[in-house]
């Protein structure tokens, strides 16, 4: 989920929390994490889903691409391009 504010994604949590006690779907907490950009990042409350506790990261991993929480959205390319060498590499030193 996606939210400029954390009382709506509170409220978005709250939502669903409610409709999945409906339908009898529980949600795992501790398979969730919250990730923050902006210029409040360091300083934002604990969020529930449920009366679980979600935790925050520092780092998000979405489609291969590493992100870094901060005042600035960072993408890190330093395990990308650790792979692209590491496969470039091997099939040299498996023909040398």
């Amino acid at each position: 989920m996606l939210s400029a504010s954390v009382l709506r994604l509170q409220k978005m949590l709250d939502i669903c929390s409610d409709q999945a006690a409906d339908i009898d779907i529980v949600f795992n907490a501790k398979k969730s994490i919250l990730f923050a950009v902006g210029k409040l990042f360091d300083n934002i409350e604990n969020l529930y889903l449920g009366t679980d506790v979600i935790s925050w990261s520092e780092n998000l991993k979405y489609l291969g691409l590493s992100f870094k929480a901060g005042k600035t959205l960072t993408v890190d390319f330093a395990s990308s391009l650790r792979k692209f060498y590491a496969g470039m590499i091997s099939p040299i030193v498996l023909t040398a």
